[in-house]
């Protein structure tokens, strides 16, 4: 098994996007709550051969403030395109083509995580949405990969820290498993 680690490594690959005023990739927090539409990741390069058998892939936030009283529930779908670009005003999170695989997870007003900056989430799994992008027909290995987290209900407020957090948290993470390269054999029975 070969395990593959992808970082966000620039502001315009990570940003939350509002209701009221557009994209922010700047910012220290990927924020949730009332005002917000969701979030957007991209991983750069990610060197995964089209059609790949996905074995496991996650995403890892580190959180910066808990959820206060409420709840957020958000959808992580991945970006159905064959080589995600980057996040501006005119390529928004909410303007993206969605995976039909989605993970689904609520974050309760009790939801809180250790000390400023424990993880948040260490394994939200989205295994079936890196399939289903790395078995596009267009998928080739090297191209960019990228998830959007559409809020569907948003009675507090949290956030994960971003690229452009200000104390040295790492920025959300892409762990993708796939079997080694040589791991494939294929045995052939020949009848004489």
């Amino acid at each position: 098994m070969a395990t593959l680690e992808y970082s966000i490594t620039a502001s315009a690959d990570d940003c939350d996007e509002t209701t009221r005023n557009g994209l922010d990739t700047s910012f220290v927090t990927l924020r949730f709550g009332e005002d917000y539409w969701g979030y957007g990741l991209r991983f750069l390069n990610v060197a995964i051969p089209q059609g790949t058998t996905i074995t496991d892939a996650y995403l890892t936030f580190y959180g910066n403030y808990d959820v206060r009283e409420g709840r957020i529930d958000i959808n992580t779908y991945g970006i159905d395109k064959d080589d995600c670009a980057g996040f501006t005003s005119f390529n928004l999170p909410s303007s993206q083509d969605k995976t039909d695989a989605s993970t689904y997870r609520s974050y309760q007003g009790t939801t809180s995580w250790p000390g400023d900056y424990g993880i948040i989430d260490h394994s939200l799994d989205v295994t079936d949405q890196v399939q289903e992008i790395v078995d596009r027909g267009g998928w080739e290995s090297g191209n960019d990969l990228g998830f959007i987290g559409e809020i569907t209900q948003a009675d507090g407020t949290g956030g994960i820290d971003s690229y452009d957090n200000e104390v040295g948290a790492p920025p959300p993470k892409l762990t993708v498993e796939i079997p080694d390269a040589g791991s494939s054999r294929r045995i052939f029975i020949i009848k004489y």
